[in-house]
């Protein structure tokens, strides 16, 4: 350490004047000039300003989950079967931060974990693969101790408001959901379903707005989800004469898809909208205002909503980013090295706008359809982009210590180190 001696400051001696006091000059220039060596002594020795950036530790076989606040760490069985818990970064340091654990617990599962999610009400949701192949399970932790709060067969939907249903899925005995309080795992409601019966999940801006109970025979009915209460209920046709129809929410209409025929009926009553005969429809998805059919071998079918007649057809892509705007992300077929080109596509009339590339995908947001992607870079490294449709626009930011397998969440992304573990990085700009 070195000692820099700023000399001895005195008070200037004051003379015996009776009717004024004298400006001491001698001293505050002195000062002035001591204290501008100091800062620029400090200043030499600070770091620069670097980025928001953390390492943390982590096996090969462990999995990184990001959410909004926290990096969940996942170590296998065979690891120890550990869950660990690391509060993001939130300053900026000249080297990568080491991410000291806010909890860590042990996860009692023969299985991977294969989804860990933060909730309402400081509730942290771990999905599980269940021993025996009996699907999945569900354990809730308290957010803040990793202290589990319940533990129950499914797995969860959760929207912002705290609604929550847990689906089991069983291909021998059947399926059934349940609305549950997230604090406690109690059920609100429920509701069996045989193997060939489902589920389907309505959502309108983030939040669940009904539940479509699918059955093989017998009426097909809306839930409210919040109290399991039949609003609409009808006998829809399904079955090999409609080549298997598989029914999904789109906006106000529930879409039945099918090898040779796409129907649709209204969500508050399931009146019959409309009939077009589409062949090898895998399914649907929203395209702003209109709805894009996908094609089981590829290229996608625009319909409209209130006729069900084509707007526009694309045949060089093989899926749709689901947008709620006027221009949406559309996908090219696979690429030889593994990566997807991304186009953005006119909803309105299926023109292409602009052609961004190929990547590949990494999730994709409920914000207007927009995009997060990766590619590696040629002397090591990812490249990490977000792709938006609205602007036709590319963010992306190269991380040199990044090995792939990324995730982005707002403006922080995870991904597996190249000397080992995972980091976090928050993205500029």
């Amino acid at each position: 350490m070195t000692l820099i001696d700023l000399g001895d400051l005195r008070d200037e001696v004051e003379q015996p004047v009776p009717s004024r006091r004298p400006h001491a000059v001698g001293r505050p220039v002195r000062v002035g000039l001591v204290l501008v060596l100091l800062l620029a002594v400090l200043a030499a020795a600070a770091p620069p300003p670097g980025r928001v950036h953390a390492v943390v530790p982590g096996t090969a076989g462990a999995q990184a989950f990001l959410s909004e606040d926290t990096l969940f760490v996942a170590e296998p069985p065979a690891g120890g079967g550990e869950l660990i818990a690391y509060p993001l970064p939130d300053r900026a340091t000249g080297r990568p931060q080491r991410l000291e654990p806010r909890w860590r617990v042990r996860v009692p599962s023969t299985g991977p974990v294969w989804r860990v999610r933060s909730a309402p009400g400081g509730t942290v949701l771990v999905g599980l693969e269940a021993g025996g192949g009996s699907g999945i399970e569900t354990v809730a932790l308290d957010g803040a101790t990793g202290r589990v709060r319940w533990r129950q067969p499914g797995f969860v939907f959760h929207d912002a408001t705290g609604q929550a249903l847990v689906q089991v899925l069983d291909s021998e005995i059947g399926s059934g959901l349940r609305a549950v309080d997230l604090s406690s795992g109690a059920a609100r409601w429920s509701r069996s379903a045989s193997p060939l019966e489902g589920f389907e999940v309505h959502w309108r801006d983030g939040v669940i707005e009904a539940v479509v109970l699918v059955r093989e025979k017998g009426p097909i009915e809306v839930l409210d989800p919040r109290s399991g209460a039949v609003v609409a209920s009808a006998d829809l046709p399904r079955g090999a004469s409609l080549g298997e129809l598989r029914y999904q929410v789109v906006g106000d209409l529930l879409v039945g898809a099918g090898t040779g025929v796409v129907v649709a009926y209204g969500l508050d009553d399931l009146g019959p909208r409309w009939r077009a005969p589409l062949s090898f429809t895998d399914g649907v998805v929203p395209c702003g205002d209109l709805i894009c059919a996908m094609g089981h071998t590829g290229g996608v079918r625009a319909l409209d909503p209130t006729t069900g007649d084509v707007r526009w057809e694309a045949q060089d892509v093989s899926g749709i980013v689901p947008t709620r705007g006027r221009q949406a992300l559309a996908l090219g077929p696979p690429h030889a090295s593994g990566t997807l080109r991304a186009l953005v596509l006119d909803v309105t009339s299926g023109r292409e706008v602009a052609d961004l590339g190929h990547w590949v995908t990494a999730n994709w947001h409920d914000d207007g359809g927009s995009l997060a992607v990766t590619r590696p870079l040629p002397d090591g490294g990812v490249l990490v982009a977000t792709l938006d449709p609205r602007t036709a626009g590319i963010r992306r930011e190269p991380l040199r210590e990044a090995a792939g397998d990324c995730q982005i969440v707002d403006a922080t992304v995870a991904c597996r180190r190249r000397g080992g573990g995972f980091g976090v990085w928050q993205l500029s700009g």
